[in-house]
């Protein structure tokens, strides 16, 4: 999974009016299947944590388990090392998430550094930034979800908050050139479940998520405008904040999906790619690390968690906005069935559905183009280009 939003102005938001858009029924078609690639790269990688195109074509590729930035060739014949690897100010660890900013600067999640690294069009690094600042209760992590044309970092909070475990935590922008961070929205958090063992003077609290229950996904458009996707147990829509308020689009029905034992072992397996945050403090100093993967050990149990009956309309992350301003939006379906997607208009209205061959992943987007990801049976990553499909 792939990390896969000014300020004084946006402040505003919670006190305009909010204008919803009468339901529509979803049109009624089949999806759409994107068909052979046009491309495929001459090697593969270790992974790809990262993926964005420059306005020359050439892509960026980051392969965070060696730990490298690529540039590949529009026809993904060729690939070269970006940067410098190390932990000085000027070098990268461990490349994740790539967000496209102005004039082909790059944004880049750097987990073994534990900062965000602003790289220019010829892959040096300007600006560097930390992930995780202040302690305890005023500790902010800032893990990107998007970055729009101004460079301003949108980011969920921690949620965390008093009296209980909270529902739901805000989606706050920051903006590198005032260093302000603005309040945006608030978006629903999954399920919790809280179990505590023990005595009094020695007691353990444990709390966790309940698998496949109904959170909101999010992500922004280049232009600054924050795109909500929620949802009940029937139904789903797209809300859009920018300056002028919040438009809600029409209602999209959906047939909820039956949780099975196939489903509980795919989401289980899914953990292992997850992201990992660990706090330590030694002699009064705190420090934040993050890596990718070990969210799951080979005891880990299906039984040991609160299943739901039925999945939710989509899954957390879930977002992302095309160059020509469509949204994709990835649907549950049952396990072992190819990635579906529904894709929208500006206004939350359903176009149609793009169905994702067998055993690929949505990496990213290009100017009329769609990468997709395939991971063969040696556990090597080939990065494949499709053509934009017309609905």
């Amino acid at each position: 999974m792939n990390f896969r939003r000014h300020r004084h102005v946006i402040g505003v938001m919670a006190v305009v009016a909010l204008s919803v858009a009468l339901p529509k029924p979803a049109p009624a078609q089949e999806a759409v299947d994107l068909g052979e690639p046009k491309a495929q790269s001459a090697e593969p990688f270790s992974d790809i944590s990262g993926l964005r195109q420059l306005s020359d074509g050439t892509l960026w590729v980051s392969d965070g388990l060696e730990g490298r930035l690529l540039s590949v060739s529009l026809d993904l014949s060729t690939s070269r090392p970006i940067g410098r690897v190390g932990a000085g100010p000027r070098e990268y660890q461990t490349p994740d998430a790539l967000f496209a900013m102005a004039a082909d600067t790059t944004l880049m999640v750097d987990l073994g550094n534990g900062r965000l690294a602003v790289v220019a069009p010829d892959g040096a690094i300007v600006r560097t930034m930390p992930m995780a600042s202040g302690d305890g209760p005023l500790m902010r992590m800032m893990i990107p979800g998007a970055v729009d044309d101004k460079g301003r970092i949108y980011f969920r909070g921690m949620g965390m908050g008093r009296g209980g475990i909270p529902d739901s935590a805000g989606v706050q922008v920051f903006d590198p050139g005032t260093d302000a961070v603005s309040d945006l929205t608030q978006v629903k958090l999954p399920e919790m479940n809280q179990e505590s063992s023990g005595g009094a003077n020695n007691q353990r609290t444990m709390i966790r998520p309940v698998p496949l229950s109904r959170e909101d996904a999010w992500t922004a458009s280049s232009a600054g405008e924050l795109i909500v996707a929620r949802s009940n147990e029937g139904a789903y829509w797209i809300e859009r904040l920018d300056v002028h308020g919040t438009e809600r689009g029409p209602e999209i029905s959906y047939r909820p999906i039956e949780i099975r034992n196939a489903d509980k072992d795919e989401w289980v397996a899914s953990l292992s790619n997850g992201l990992s945050v660990g706090i330590e403090i030694d002699n009064g100093r705190q420090r934040t690390t993050f890596s990718r993967g070990g969210g799951r050990n080979a005891q880990t149990d299906p039984d040991e968690f609160e299943w739901p009956e039925t999945k939710p309309a989509f899954p957390v992350g879930s977002l992302q906005v095309a160059p020509d301003g469509n949204i994709w939006l990835r649907r549950y379906a049952p396990a072992g069935q190819p990635p579906l997607y529904d894709v929208l208009d500006d206004s939350g209205r359903r176009l149609g559905s793009v169905r994702l061959p067998e055993g690929r992943n949505l990496e990213g987007f290009g100017d009329g183009h769609v990468y997709l990801s395939r991971t063969d049976d040696l556990d090597f990553v080939w990065l494949e280009r499709y053509a934009m499909p017309s609905l």
